[in-house]
């Protein structure tokens, strides 16, 4: 053995000890490295549990101050609750994001596991709906304490319009929050979560849309000036072009928030033998034995804008009166409104009337009015005939007086107002350029609105047998759409309506005459007389039509620079129709950057649609009066 082979017994030691350090040393930098780690997930737990220990105080404070009848002097602590709120849920929204790829992977778990899902984005829109409201209550607070009767209808709608421009500003907050509620998926939550989340998608939209429409409250409402309303009252049972029938015509005048003078009266009472009507459009005359355009009748075009001023003109022929806007409201209006309103005592009525029985009451009055002893039956007596709207007079000034006593709750009321308008069942035109265009971008204003470059169908019935089918009347809509000879030739379309008319009347003849019979229930058992227009974009050629009467197939140019396909066909109790319109699109519409616009008739019910486009598919009920659909989503 040689010197350098040797290693001493303290040499051998010391190379043990340096060995044993090694790892003990490492142990010691692990033993550190978890430390900061439970220390940092320990203040991020800290951070998190006073966030949510502060949401949840600040929510039981205003879940309380709102659950009592508030009052002006309240206003400051139901302020400064949602104001805490809108801290802490905007605290908690930034503390949880890091982990929202962690909740996005327990979709798995049973029963919660589609909530806890979705519970990123459930709190990235509870932080942005606080801090909207937060924010809509700072604009509106000093409004409201500048008013002698805050509580009061009048009071609230003039803090409203002078609040008008900031909250104006809010808008772009809440079409914000409105997006991320769409997002999140509404049948994957349990149904009491999932069933409230449905509610607020719906109503986001429309709020935003309310809230960009501020700047043009004081106008509408006769702040700048007194303003009068033409109001069309639409039977949507009996189908026309913008919602129904107009079977009322009346006026409502506002002076500063107030209503000062409300009158209604039956359509028919509409004519004036010294003025020079207009020819009735072509159909009217050939189906319907209609000559003249008579107010009644002024609704043939979709596009409310455009029917809105025909009325006026018809209107200020047969009375001479200054009006600055025309308003239609149709009988799901009137379920929505008296929702909100709750039970109305209406002198003749046999109970309160409500969302629940308003269809039967209406039913009721019509068939025996108020304070006469004639009633609707074969022989069609002219007291019944002079007295079968008595009740629309006095159904509104009771919801008119309910308004004014300020005995309302404006929460629901803004709610299924909003409703009415994002469904159509209330449409308005006003003659003011600025607070027209602002409609018009909401969607309210009820006009036939195609975007340029993407596909269009608005799908239109006019109702021409002068009875109540469409109580009845159930439809499904399907949208086809393929590129047989490649993406850079034209699309092929196949737009089908399916009618299913649930009624059995055997032995019923196909008579369009105008009559009544025994009852308003008999006259949705009868043949259904329809006549059929699909709006589509501007350079789109027809091909085909089936389902209708050859002779009535029609192609013309149409509203907004649309293109409008047409036909009529009679149909029996019981039975099921199809109407299908087959056509080519423009070339510059195409699979690649696909986009759809629908508009639904204003006064249908919801209807099942059917979206197939390419390689997409889109199965939904249209309720909206307006939807996009792009073949990506």
């Amino acid at each position: 053995m040689t010197m350098t082979d040797s290693v001493s017994p303290t040499q051998e030691r010391t190379k043990t000890q340096r060995k044993r350090r090694r790892p003990t040393l490492g142990r010691r930098l692990i033993w550190v490295a978890f430390a900061a780690v439970l220390l940092m997930a320990g203040y991020k737990v800290a951070r998190i549990g006073v966030y949510g220990w502060q949401a949840y105080r600040s929510g039981t404070a205003l879940l309380s101050a709102a659950g009592q009848d508030p009052s002006l002097d309240e206003l400051p602590r139901i302020q400064a609750s949602l104001d805490k709120l809108a801290v802490a849920t905007a605290g908690l929204d930034r503390e949880l994001r890091i982990f929202a790829p962690l909740f996005h992977n327990m979709g798995f778990l049973p029963r919660m596991g589609g909530t806890l899902a979705a519970a990123p984005e459930l709190l990235t829109a509870g932080s942005e709906l606080t801090a909207l409201g937060s924010q809509a209550l700072d604009a509106l607070g000093p409004a409201l304490r500048a008013q002698d009767n805050p509580g009061s209808l009048d009071g609230l709608l003039a803090a409203v319009a002078m609040a008008a421009p900031d909250l104006a500003a809010l808008s772009d907050e809440a079409e914000t929050a409105a997006e991320t509620l769409a997002g999140i998926p509404a049948d994957q939550l349990p149904p009491n979560l999932g069933g409230k989340l449905s509610k607020a998608q719906m109503l986001a939209p429309a709020l935003a849309g309310g809230l960009e429409m501020a700047s043009g409250i004081p106008t509408l409402l006769g702040f700048d000036r007194p303003a009068t309303y033409l109001l069309l009252v639409q039977n949507n049972q009996e189908l026309r072009a913008t919602g129904g029938f107009i079977t009322a015509v009346g006026t409502l005048a506002l002076d500063q928030g107030r209503p000062t003078d409300l009158n209604i009266k039956d359509s028919y009472q509409f004519y004036n033998k010294e003025s020079q009507y207009s020819w009735a459009p072509e159909p009217m005359q050939r189906y319907m034995n209609i000559d003249l355009l008579l107010l009644r009748d002024a609704n043939w075009s979709p596009d409310f804008p455009r029917t809105a001023q025909l009325a006026r003109a018809i209107y200020a022929q047969d009375v001479d009166q200054t009006i600055d806007g025309v308003v239609s409201a149709d009988l799901r209006a009137a379920e929505l409104l008296f929702e909100a309103l709750g039970p109305l005592t209406v002198p003749g009525a046999d109970e309160p009337i409500t969302a629940a029985n308003i269809m039967e009451q209406l039913k009721r009055f019509f068939e025996k009015p108020v304070d006469s002893g004639a009633s609707l039956g074969s022989e069609i007596s002219g007291e019944w005939w002079l007295q079968r709207k008595d009740f629309m007079p006095a159904l509104a000034a009771a919801a008119l007086a309910r308004l004014s006593s300020g005995q309302v709750d404006y929460s629901a009321l803004v709610e299924k107002s909003l409703q009415s308008l994002n469904e159509g069942a209330i449409q308005i035109w006003v003659d003011d350029d600025e607070v027209a265009a602002q409609l018009a971008k909401t969607g309210w204003d009820g006009g036939v609105h195609p975007e340029e470059g993407a596909d269009f169908l608005l799908y239109v019935d006019t109702n021409m047998g002068y009875n109540k089918v469409d109580a009845v009347m159930e439809r499904a809509l399907t949208h086809e759409v393929s590129w047989p000879e490649g993406a850079g030739e034209p699309a092929l379309v196949k737009t089908s309506m399916t009618y299913r008319h649930p009624v059995k009347a055997p032995g019923q003849e196909c008579d369009p005459t105008p009559r009544y019979g025994d009852s308003y229930d008999e006259m949705t058992q009868r043949c259904y007389f329809d006549y059929v227009r699909l709006y589509a974009p501007g350079g789109s050629n027809l091909i085909d039509v089936e389902g209708v009467e050859t002779d009535s197939i029609g192609s013309q140019r149409g509203e907004s620079g649309t293109q409008v396909f047409s036909g009529y066909f009679i149909m029996k109790p019981g039975d099921e129709h199809t109407v299908t319109f087959t056509y080519r699109l423009s070339a510059e519409i195409t699979p690649d950057d696909y986009r759809l616009v629908v508009q639904k008739q204003s006064g249908v019910a919801p209807t099942p649609l059917t979206v197939r486009a390419g390689a997409y598919t889109l199965d939904t009920t249209l309720t909206e009066h307006r939807m996009i659909w792009t073949g990506q989503d």
